[in-house]
């Protein structure tokens, strides 16, 4: 993701059918707290709207709450859990 001339974070999206998944999606340290996500959300969203796309899907740590105040100040809101495991020896 850039702005300007920086490079500002990084995103994953994936297309599946008429739906996007939003996969670790990432505002650098230094460009924090400066709108680049609530913006970058704003434009996905409007152009939601503005097409035929379907639901856009949007994942994060459970730990993350700034993250997660973002995502539901633009709208989302929690519709599922994931469950992770690890193989131990």
């Amino acid at each position: 993701m850039c702005f300007n001339q920086y490079e500002v974070g990084q995103v994953c999206l994936v297309m599946f059918d008429n739906h996007i998944g939003i996969y670790d999606f990432e505002i650098y340290k230094e460009f924090q707290k400066q709108g680049f996500g609530n913006e970058f959300l704003k434009e996905l969203l409007l152009t939601n709207n503005e097409s035929d796309i379907g639901n856009i899907y949007i994942q994060t740590w459970n730990q993350n709450i700034i993250a997660k105040q973002l995502y539901s100040s633009n709208g989302f809101s929690v519709i599922g859990k994931y469950h992770y495991y690890m193989v131990t020896e």
